[in-house]
């Protein structure tokens, strides 16, 4: 007598059609299991591979069912092409006649340039943050795709980035001294207190080095920019006027760079930092 069919089995391929395939064989035999049973991930494993769940999902027919009448599928026995003793191919070397200009331009196989057939493939929407993906939407329909404009976009905002530090990382002076407390802890002699001190050299070397790669890298953007765009292109203005304020910098930069004095640091008997 053949063993009946669990009715597990049909519960667990409407569990993996629901979650469309994306669940293992472990949560569904989590799934289908109860106090009184349960359901071992390798037999979900065999019904899996038995009754072809992923045929099933992505509409490809088992290989013992038909998608037409067996009737209506007889004329497949019969051997292809035209009967014996046809001509109607006769001297047709194949292919288009000779001149003809109907795939002129077409390269064959593939979608025309800049087509977005699988731009919205949902890849991004299914693994990047909501905010992340909102924000890359925004910048897709301000900018339209366009490699000039992602990079001009590029270019003034390093160029903000750069004139925004300048307030940030100012020394006044050489006295100019930052002291902050990083540490805190209570030990057997009482608090004990870890400082990080910059001085005036530490914090101007620090600012002329990340200044620099700045620089560096605006340059190289509007470089890239003055290659691609066309000569026309109002934009290119307004980048002369930015490649001078760099090249200012950058002589104000070596100047200030000549001129720091190192602080002499003195460690007396009490402990203090003087300069």
């Amino acid at each position: 007598m053949a063993r009946q069919r669990s009715p597990d089995r049909n519960k667990a391929y409407e569990i993996f059609k629901e979650h469309n395939g994306d669940i293992t064989n472990r949560k569904i035999a989590e799934l289908l299991s109860t106090s009184e049973k349960a359901v071992n991930e390798k037999t979900v494993g065999g019904w899996k591979s038995k009754d072809e769940w992923i045929d099933k999902l992505n509409g490809v027919l088992p290989k013992n069912e038909r998608s037409t009448p067996k009737k209506d599928a007889e004329y497949s026995k019969k051997k292809p092409g035209a009967p014996k003793g046809n001509k109607n191919a006769v001297n047709n070397r194949g292919g288009a006649k000779k001149g003809n200009k109907n795939a002129v331009g077409n390269p064959g196989g593939s979608a025309p340039l800049r087509n977005g057939n699988a731009a919205t493939h949902g890849l991004y929407r299914k693994y990047l943050p909501k905010e992340l993906y909102d924000l890359k939407e925004e910048l897709e329909e301000a900018i339209n795709n366009d490699p000039l404009s992602i990079l001009w976009e590029s270019i003034m905002l390093q160029h903000a980035q750069i004139i925004h530090a300048q307030s940030i990382m100012f020394v006044n002076n050489k006295e100019d001294m930052t002291k902050e407390l990083r540490k805190k802890k209570l030990s057997e002699s009482g608090f004990e207190e870890e400082w990080e001190i910059q001085f005036a050299w530490d914090k101007q070397a620090s600012f002329l080095n990340a200044q620099s790669k700045a620089l560096s890298t605006l340059s190289a953007l509007i470089r890239d920019f003055d290659r691609l765009a066309n000569i026309d292109d109002e934009r290119r203005a307004k980048l002369e006027f930015i490649q001078v304020q760099i090249d200012k910098i950058k002589s104000n930069t070596n100047n200030d760079d000549n001129n720091i004095e190192p602080v002499v640091i003195v460690d007396n008997i009490s402990g203090d930092l003087n300069v």
